[in-house]
């Protein structure tokens, strides 16, 4: 059995980036794949087909870390409003007919207290806002 001291589900964006700043640490990474590689054929290298008509979206229903619902059919639009110095809110709208009855709006609300620093922040998927994620240099 091999051993790997990382082992990443996905390398979309978040998983991606992970491996790519983990390369040089010398550990050993695997990264697994839900499907199978993408041929080289245009469809694939045409943003038409892949965002607008969504050649690889799964009709499966999937489900965050708190077991919330999603479809194929989500769709989110986030607002960030500067409301002063060190204070922003966040509202984001979700709309998914296929988990829900009617669109939903979330509302986040980020404070900065004077003398925090503002580390950089990762997009790494599954850290929740900020929870475990990697230092800047």
């Amino acid at each position: 059995m091999t051993h790997y001291d990382v082992v990443i589900i996905g390398s979309g964006a978040g998983g991606g980036t992970l491996a790519r700043h983990l390369a040089p640490s010398g550990k050993k990474i695997l990264i697994l794949e839900r499907g199978d590689w993408l041929p080289r054929e245009q469809p694939n290298w045409s943003a038409h087909d892949v965002f607008v008509d969504n050649r690889y979206v799964s009709a499966d229903t999937w489900y965050d870390g708190r077991g919330t619902p999603h479809t194929e059919q989500l769709h989110t639009i986030e607002r960030w409003t500067r409301l002063d110095l060190g204070r922003m809110e966040n509202k984001v709208t979700i709309d998914d007919p296929g988990a829900y009855s009617k669109p939903f709006v979330v509302t986040i609300n980020a404070t900065q207290t004077p003398g925090d620093e503002v580390m950089e922040y990762i997009c790494a998927a599954g850290n929740y806002y900020g929870q475990g994620t990697l230092p800047g240099k």
